[in-house]
C-alpha cells in the first residue's frame, strides 16, 4: 500500500537543514526537495463542486468540506487544502500567534455542526447559527424557543441548538427535541415542529422526508407532503440518506449492524454487521469501521460485499486505531477519516482502501 505523510515542517527542516558542527555542513539537492513535495501533493479535483446535504451525525459533527479546504474544528480549528495538502490556521488574522490566549483567533471557537455552502460554512454556537466567509463571522439567526425538555434539560441556555443540515436553499435547525426551517434567500422561518419527548441523535434529509433518531433509539420518517409521522425501526443509532435509499445503524442484541431501506422505511434489509455509527456512505462505496475490533476498518460495495481491510500497518509501530470519523463529498468522490486523537487525516479515493496520510502540523 502506498503512503504519503505530509508534514510542513519535515519539508521545512529538509530546505532549511543545517547543522552547528562544520563537519555535518550539507548542500540541499533543491530539485529533490521540489521533487519531494510534488509527490506529498492530495491533487483533489474539485471542478464541478457540489455541496451535498450533511447530515447530523456526532460521529463528524465539527468537520466540513468545500471545493478548496477540509476543515477540522477540533482545537485548534484548521483547514487543509484539498490540492497540496498543506495544513493551515482557519484564523487569517495577520500576525495571529493562532494560541489559545490570541485576541480574536478563530483557531480555539466554537464550530459547532459546520456546512459549507455556496455562501461560506454556516455553524452553531449555543443559541445562535453564524455565517463563516473570508475570515469574518456573522449571525444568521437566533433560536428564541424552548419546550420543557430543554428547560429541564438545559439549565444554561433552554434555547440550545443542537445541529443544522442544509438541503437546497433551506436550513433545519436542529434542536434537542424539535426543530425549524430558515430559508437562506428570503430569510424567513418556519414555525417549530415537535421531533419527539428525548433527545434527537441523528436527523437527515431527503426530498420530502425527513428521518430523525432520538435518545430512546426509536427511529421516525417524516413526510413533509403529508405531515404524517411513522416510527420504522427500534434499536437504532446514525441514519443517513444518500440517493433513493436510507441507511442506518440497528443493535441487534449488542452488537451494531448497518441496514438500507427504501426512502420511506420499507424494505429494510442488513448488509454489514458489527459496523460501528461512524459510518461513510459515498457513491460507489461504504466506509466503517468495526465496533467489536476499533482497530479494523474496511471497505465494501454498497450491498456490503467485497470487503476489503484497510492497513494501517506502515504508520508508526505503535499506532491503534482510536475512533474516527468519516467524511465524504460525491463531487470529489474522496472520503476522510480523522484521527483527531493522533491528529491525522487519512484521505482514501472512492473505492480504494490505499489512502494518504495528512499530519495535522503547521
Amino acid at each position: 500500500m502506498k503512503r504519503k505523510i505530509i508534514t510542513l515542517l519535515a519539508i521545512a527542516a529538509v530546505l532549511c537543514s543545517c547543522s552547528n558542527k562544520a563537519s555535518d555542513d550539507k548542500y540541499v539537492d533543491i530539485d529533490e526537495a521540489k521533487q519531494q513535495i510534488e509527490d506529498q501533493r492530495l491533487d483533489i479535483t474539485s471542478e464541478g463542486f457540489e455541496y451535498d446535504n450533511k447530515a447530523y451525525n456526532i460521529m463528524n459533527a465539527n468537520q466540513t468540506i468545500d471545493d478548496t479546504y477540509f476543515y477540522s474544528f477540533n482545537y485548534p480549528n484548521i483547514k487543509i487544502n484539498l490540492s497540496s495538502g498543506r495544513v493551515q490556521s482557519v484564523c487569517n488574522i495577520v500576525g495571529c500567534a493562532h494560541t489559545e490566549n490570541s485576541p480574536g483567533c478563530l483557531g480555539y471557537l466554537d464550530f459547532c455542526s459546520p456546512v459549507a455552502s455556496n455562501d461560506g460554512i454556516y455553524f452553531v454556537r449555543e443559541n445562535k447559527v453564524f455565517l463563516y466567509k473570508d475570515g469574518e463571522e456573522s449571525t444568521v439567526l437566533e433560536n428564541k424557543y424552548y419546550t420543557d425538555y430543554e428547560k429541564e434539560n438545559y439549565l444554561d441556555n433552554k434555547y440550545v441548538i443542537s445541529a443544522i443540515v442544509i438541503s437546497n436553499d433551506t436550513l433545519f435547525v436542529v434542536c434537542p427535541t424539535y426543530f425549524f426551517t430558515y430559508d437562506i434567500e428570503t430569510g424567513e422561518a418556519s414555525d417549530y415542529r415537535s421531533l419527539s419527548n428525548s433527545l434527537c441523535l441523528s436527523f437527515a434529509v431527503n426530498g420530502n422526508y425527513i428521518y430523525h433518531a432520538n435518545q430512546n433509539m426509536e427511529l421516525f420518517v417524516y413526510d413533509t407532503d403529508t405531515d404524517s409521522k411513522e416510527k420504522i425501526a427500534d434499536k437504532v443509532g446514525q441514519v443517513c440518506s444518500k440517493y433513493d435509499k436510507i441507511y442506518y445503524i440497528q443493535y441487534d442484541d449488542s452488537t451494531p449492524n448497518l441496514y438500507c431501506a427504501d426512502a420511506n422505511g420499507d424494505n429494510a434489509q442488513k448488509i454489514i454487521e458489527d459496523c460501528y455509527v461512524n459510518y461513510c456512505v459515498t457513491e460507489n462505496s461504504i466506509y466503517y469501521q468495526s465496533y467489536s475490533q476499533k482497530e479494523n476498518v474496511w471497505r465494501c460495495d454498497l450491498d456490503g460485499s467485497n470487503k476489503e481491510k484497510i492497513e494501517f500497518n506502515d504508520m508508526e509501530e505503535d499506532y491503534a486505531a482510536p475512533y474516527y470519523s468519516m467524511v465524504t463529498n460525491d463531487s470529489i468522490s474522496h472520503v476522510f477519516l480523522v484521527d483527531s486523537e493522533n491528529r491525522i487525516l487519512f484521505d482514501f479515493e472512492d473505492g480504494s482502501a490505499e489512502y494518504t496520510a495528512v499530519v495535522f502540523e503547521e
